[in-house]
């Protein structure tokens, strides 16, 4: 069998499902480039249709449907296409299939963890929470202890409002404490940030008192009050994922250390795993981590004694 490389000039059923299909695909919430991929891909599984005698099935159909993505996917998997790549088919399948009304063919995406993803060493990670610590901007410390100590990703921590963070009760000395040493905090009913999903992410001692700092020191900048949100730049505009990002990229290369949200994610979810089994960090964090993300994180660090003063 050869993959098609170019559409046949009549007019099929294919043809036609994908003209309807590009039709609606620019009625949906999603970019250009994303349309112009999807459309794409699409192209291509009903050239493999029509190449591979499947043509004379109605796409509607669901058994129909299933058997054709499946050929069409393993015949990707034989012709060495990358895991990407195959989850790139996957996405624009799952959109067709949703197009055609056939929302029980949606399709699993392949696996494509690597344990041999880059994490911080325990020596890296104690020399990121010490330039944290040095920063001139105690937003900038609060910010990067936080990502490195709950765990969440970068577009929720941005989305964050100040009406979010609960540490009041944190600062009664009659409370629990909460362990620096420990990511999590003895009892997140005291000191935690609050999702839009409802959840509830612990925050520890150290994380406590830089949110609490940056807190007073917002509260100074002129025009906080009219903005909701937690992270505010020096002008009091909400403060970008963009900016962000730069924010620990900065905080990591004064460190000597090429460091990312996404990274400082992986560090948490590994270093849990010396405190918590993976079914009870699913217990504790299933609510703003999946299950299936935990399970991808077996690797075990030393204990790390990351009691930094704020």
């Amino acid at each position: 069998m050869r993959f098609p490389v170019t559409i046949r000039t009549t007019i099929t059923p294919s043809n036609i499902h994908l003209a309807s299909y590009k039709e609606w695909l620019g009625k949906q919430a999603i970019t250009a480039n994303t349309q112009r991929v999807y459309h794409s891909r699409v192209k291509q599984f009903l050239l493999f249709i029509e190449y591979a005698n499947l043509d004379d099935q109605p796409l509607n159909n669901l058994d129909c449907m299933n058997e054709a993505m499946s050929m069409y996917l393993i015949f990707l998997k034989e012709a060495k296409g990358g895991i990407k790549s195959i989850n790139a088919n996957v996405n624009a399948l799952n959109s067709f299939s949703h197009f055609l009304g056939l929302k029980e063919t949606q399709l699993k995406r392949e696996h494509c963890y690597n344990k041999s993803t880059k994490i911080l060493t325990a020596e890296e990670q104690r020399k990121f929470l010490c330039s944290a610590q040095e920063q001139d901007w105690v937003r900038d410390k609060a910010l990067a202890l936080v990502l490195f100590y709950t765990g969440l990703r970068i577009g929720d921590c941005a989305r964050l409002d100040v009406a979010d963070v609960l540490i009041n009760a944190a600062s009664d000395t009659s409370a629990p404490s909460f362990f620096a040493v420990d990511d999590f905090g003895a009892n997140d009913t005291f000191a935690h940030i609050k999702l839009s999903n409802g959840a509830k992410v612990p925050l520890n001692k150290v994380t406590v008192l830089a949110l609490q700092q940056w807190l007073i020191e917002r509260a100074k900048l002129a025009g906080a009050q009219t903005n909701s949100a937690l992270w505010l730049t020096k002008d009091s505009d909400r403060l970008s994922i963009s900016g962000m990002a730069c924010v620990i990229r900065r905080i990591g290369w004064q460190a000597q250390l090429v460091v990312s949200a996404e990274l400082l994610r992986r560090c948490w979810l590994t270093r849990s795993t010396n405190h918590f089994n993976k079914k009870e960090l699913a217990a504790r964090c299933g609510n703003y981590i999946s299950a299936s993300t935990i399970n991808r994180y077996g690797i075990s660090l030393p204990a790390l004694d990351l009691n930094m003063s704020a």
